[in-house]
């Protein structure tokens, strides 16, 4: 299992992005937070996907290390429909995204312009991004009600399960402007995180 504590670039990426999830009321609610994770996940998924020439590489990989490594769960106890006036929209999610982006950008400065010269240190970058991001998803998981007293098998799993259904079997869509445009095809950046307690991310 990859330990994010030890690598300070995935790191501070965790810590950007959970920062930024607290930062806003909305995010702070644990279902919201989890679609922007998971809209975060989604250009990701884009990037990684353009640059290994495999659609859906992403999904797969969490999908794959969460079936051997995870327990099934049944999803629809973990997700929960909140009211119209509570779930974020569509400029929400936008702004949202835009300021994690900006944050981002300006924490992985001196690893972006080292980005801009070297195709190895594009894909280190966009490894450490991976790996700070999917332990925010099992900190989500864990803010969840169903959550609370789950095992880190079921948080997994729950996660998987998730990605499954939530990440894009194709291409997806790049992230615009990130530090995020080269990846090793054939590798999985981040997956295998374990899950941090408590979580940061708490409900209400």
């Amino acid at each position: 299992m990859t330990d994010v504590s030890l690598d300070p670039t995935a790191t501070a990426v965790r810590d950007t992005l959970l920062r930024c999830l607290a930062d806003d009321r909305k995010t702070r609610e644990p279902m919201n937070a989890l679609v922007m994770w998971t809209e975060l996940g989604k250009g990701l998924a884009g990037t990684l996907a353009g640059v290994s020439g495999e659609p859906g590489l992403l999904r797969k990989m969490i999908c794959s290390y969460g079936s051997d490594h995870g327990t099934n769960v049944d999803l629809s106890r973990w997700a929960y429909r909140l009211e119209a006036e509570e779930r974020l929209d569509r400029d929400e999610i936008a702004m949202g995204l835009q300021r994690v982006e900006d944050q981002l950008s300006e924490v992985l400065s001196a690893h972006i312009d080292k980005a801009d010269a070297s195709p190895d240190a594009r894909r280190a970058l966009f490894v450490a991004v991976v790996k700070g991001w999917f332990p925010v998803g099992l900190d989500i998981m864990h803010a969840l009600p169903a959550g609370a007293a789950a095992s880190e098998e079921a948080l997994l799993g729950a996660l998987s399960a998730w990605c499954e259904r939530h990440l894009p079997e194709g291409e997806g869509e790049p992230l615009v402007g990130a530090p995020m445009e080269a990846a090793p095809a054939g590798e999985a950046p981040g997956v295998g995180t374990k899950p941090r307690r408590p979580p940061v991310v708490k409900a209400g």
